[in-house]
């Protein structure tokens, strides 16, 4: 590695950050490490600045605040924020890194598979198997990390009184915040309870931890209210560049591996496409697994033609100490990143994999000692299936990585939906007859409550899913929301869409009743909401639906209520604070959130909130506290002159009260908040803003 490249690496301070007039605007880090002398004279003149500032503009700002009419919120700036980037191996010892092949050849014991997938799909390219594996590169494996340190060792900018310098200037932050216990603290709305969802927040009650998805970062807080402080910051593609220099395309012997790693330039890596998905943070608070996906494209050198291949890498840190975090694990996956889940510090991660040649019909998995093949009693298919793709499910432990079973599902993956116990896969596909054509969804159940993935059998309904959020587990019963989709053949006619739900026995997996087309013709689902033995659905037509409530606590006599023809629609349903609240448009296209209520004949509005702009889609970037009537999201507000705004709302029981309304800057995907003891900290991957709020 060039010594300008572990300059970067351990960039500890940025100036910049210092001298901003209002420290809770995120800067980036500058590219190149100045020198010494440069630094502390930097540092002095940062820090007269950041006194001045703190002394002059923080009274202002309060004073400005308490004397505003028109808001309660109170603004104050985070002080003493300190980047550190922080790129240590495990104590500084040294450990081994390991490199494997995936195996070339496949035994006769998959030759059905091999088969059948073959035939079916005659566009898998034989030719290139004497030359690439297209299923995966080399990887580092294993969860096992070399001293990735000794590599940026020959560089004279690292100055180790610099570094305890600097951290001196947290240890005032992390001494006050460890005097009290911590622990975790949920802040991602979880479908199942208990399910741990991954997202870019995590947090514990001392500290918060963002995954800037943007910037390829991760970065620590401390919940201190005006107080807090920025104590670390991780570059992650530090860490996915080493992975990508030690990576090479894999043949089907050892002449065209070689001859391969000769032409190393061919392989192309594209860094744009490197991607940091989200994270789990482990309930002991000692592992922080953040998931990044990766893409190597490769030219066949015979008809330059490209090809992708997509892998996930599962990085663990070691955050005991938030001033000290270093990798731990490093583990890499087949496929293309699709869900992950945590239960009892279990880590479920689910990819996809389409082979594009022979060899590559039967998936792989590397647990540290080399890969091996899946078994063929962990591959799930059957005759009729539409496509190549699988679903590819792994479970291991949550801190070691080490890989407890896997399973493979030949044409199934379309929505993943987890329990306490249960997986539900589902593959959608069009069924014809000579009588009608119509969408078909068939859900595979997997328990894994036993250690391994089992199948436990299917149910097939008519119609396609929106999202997993059309499905629920709930009293030993699968409930089902489809949009009906058929047409009669014989006289060419196309019956529209309509709207069905269906209740599926676990134990059978079979139907046992169902309400069909109870949407009006030509309507779609757009959003579905379950709780308890209630569910809530919003179709529509256009810019008009009606939001129906069922009762599914009698399966023998189901029944609903609507609310009628209302303007707009609802992409998202959430079940809030005793009622049910709206997500969506308004009739003119205008963002709406509306707030719905069940009386006793039919569902009624209650009120809406209405922003001449839009907001993001991405359901986990919404700030929800029931408890407390809270509903926050980032939007564009056209009406406003700095449009990107964070807008956050108090549910009265009778209206939608603004309770914050400010500029923010940033992707309004990447947004997350928290509220810990009236203070509401809200990241996005270009702004930190700690807001004092009165909710009353």
């Amino acid at each position: 590695m060039k010594r300008k490249d572990a300059g970067k690496m351990f960039n500890l301070i940025d100036d910049s950050f210092l001298e901003e007039a209002d420290p809770s605007k995120k800067t980036k880090l500058k590219a190149k490490r100045p020198k010494s002398y440069w630094v502390q004279f930097a540092i002095s003149v940062a820090c007269f600045v950041l006194m001045l500032n703190m002394t002059i503009m923080t009274p202002f700002l309060i004073a400005r605040s308490k004397g505003s009419q028109s808001t309660t919120i109170k603004e104050v700036t985070v002080q003493n924020v300190i980047k550190n980037v922080l790129f240590e191996s495990n104590g500084g010892q040294k450990t081994e890194v390991v490199l494997s092949s995936p195996v070339a050849n496949i035994p006769s014991k998959y030759d059905s598979l091999v088969n059948l997938l073959s035939t079916k799909f005659p566009q898998l390219d034989n030719r290139l198997d004497d030359m690439i594996d297209e299923s995966a590169p080399d990887w580092i494996e294993g969860g096992e990390l070399g001293d990735l340190k000794e590599e940026f060792q020959d560089q004279d900018a690292i100055d180790k009184s610099e570094q305890e310098s600097s951290k001196e200037g947290i240890d005032s932050a992390i001494s006050d915040s460890s005097s009290t216990s911590n622990k975790y603290e949920e802040t991602t709305d979880l479908q199942v309870q208990g399910v741990k969802e991954g997202d870019l927040l995590k947090r514990s009650s001392k500290y918060l931890y963002y995954l800037d998805s943007a910037n390829k970062t991760l970065e620590i807080y401390t919940i201190d209210k005006n107080n807090s402080t920025l104590v670390s910051i991780f570059h992650l593609d530090k860490i996915t560049n080493l992975i990508n220099e030690n990576t090479a395309i894999v043949g089907s012997n050892d002449d065209d591996k070689e001859s391969l790693k000769d032409k190393k330039e061919e392989i192309i890596y594209d860094e744009a496409d490197n991607y940091a998905e989200e994270m789990f943070l482990s309930s002991d608070l000692k592992t922080l697994t953040i998931i990044t996906t990766d893409y190597f494209s490769f030219d066949d050198n015979r008809s330059h033609y490209i090809r992708e291949l997509p892998y996930v890498a599962l990085i663990s840190l070691n955050i005991e100490d938030p001033t000290d975090v270093y990798v731990s694990n490093i583990a890499t996956l087949y496929g293309k990143y699709e869900s992950a889940r945590v239960i009892d510090n279990e880590l479920f991660v689910f990819t996809k994999h389409t082979p594009k040649t022979i060899s590559a019909i039967v998936p792989q998995y590397s647990d540290g000692e080399g890969y091996k093949l899946f078994d063929s009693d962990q591959i799930y298919y059957n005759d009729d299936i539409k496509s190549r793709t699988y679903l590819l499910a792994y479970r291991m432990n949550e801190s070691t990585l080490k890989m407890n079973d896997v399973g493979a599902y030949l044409d199934f993956g379309d929505i993943i939906y987890m329990t306490g116990e249960n997986i539900y896969l589902t593959r959608e596909y069009r069924k014809t007859t000579e009588e009608e054509g119509k969408t078909v969804t068939e859900i595979l159940r997997i328990d894994y409550s036993n250690g391994k993935f089992e199948e436990k059998g299917k149910v097939q309904v008519d119609g396609y899913l929106k999202d997993r959020f059309s499905l629920d587990e709930y009293d030993g019963v699968l409930r089902i929301v489809t949009t009906y989709d058929t047409e009669n053949r014989l006289n060419y006619v196309d019956e529209g869409t309509s709207a069905s739900i269906y209740c599926a026995l676990v134990d059978t997996m079979q139907v046992y009743s169902s309400i069909q087309k109870f949407a009006p013709e030509g309507e779609i689902v757009r959003s579905v909401r379950f709780k308890n033995y209630t569910a809530y659905v919003c179709t529509s037509y256009q810019t008009t639906d009606p939001v129906f409530f069922f009762d599914l606590s009698n399966l023998d006599n189901l029944y609903y209520k609507e609310t009628g023809t209302i303007p707009g629609y609802s992409n998202t349903l959430i079940d809030f604070n005793g009622d049910l609240l709206g997500i969506g448009i308004d009739g003119n296209r205008n963002l709406k959130l509306e707030v719905y209520r069940e009386s006793e004949d039919k569902v009624v509005p209650v009120c809406y909130y209405i922003v001449n702009g839009t907001c993001s889609s991405e359901y986990k970037s919404y700030f929800i506290d029931r408890e407390k009537g809270l509903i926050g999201l980032g939007v564009y507000d056209n009406n406003s002159a700095w449009p990107n705004r964070y807008i956050l709302l108090r549910y009265t029981g009778s209206e939608l009260k603004v309770i914050m309304n400010r500029e923010v800057n940033g992707s309004r995907d990447l947004m997350r908040a928290a509220l810990v003891d009236g203070w509401f900290y809200l990241i996005s991957n270009n702004d930190f803003v700690v807001t004092y709020i009165n909710n009353k």
